[in-house]
């Protein structure tokens, strides 16, 4: 097995496969293809991260950034900003504490 540099850990809970978690996983894998980035990082589909409301959600890993309520319109800046230039996309993240947010809402992980 050959190690990523980077695992984009995509919620595949009920919530969020309601919300196409299971598109953005097709997109954000043919979008990695297009850029070469397939055996730099990979999607790995996880159960439900207790979200919900904000999902789909996915956790970039090693990093512990938090994006939420991802559409497929967000993966290409996605992988061209934060995957390939290392700038995490803001309009999607909510900053959390190296996802270190059991039992706790967005709100208070975030100290809001």
């Amino acid at each position: 097995m050959k190690p990523y540099r980077m695992h984009l850990m995509l919620c595949t809970g009920t919530g969020c496969v309601s919300n196409k978690a299971f598109r953005i996983r097709q997109v954000l894998e043919e979008t990695l293809v297009k850029h070469h980035l397939q055996d730099e990082i990979t999607v790995v589909p996880t159960g439900c991260n207790g979200f919900c409301a904000q999902g789909p959600v996915m956790v970039v890993q090693p990093e512990g950034i938090f994006y939420q309520m991802l559409a497929e319109r967000d993966v290409a800046e996605l992988v061209e900003e934060h995957f390939l230039k290392g700038r995490p996309v803001r309009s999607s993240w909510r900053p959390v504490s190296r996802c270190s947010t059991a039992g706790r809402s967005p709100a208070t992980a975030t100290g809001g």
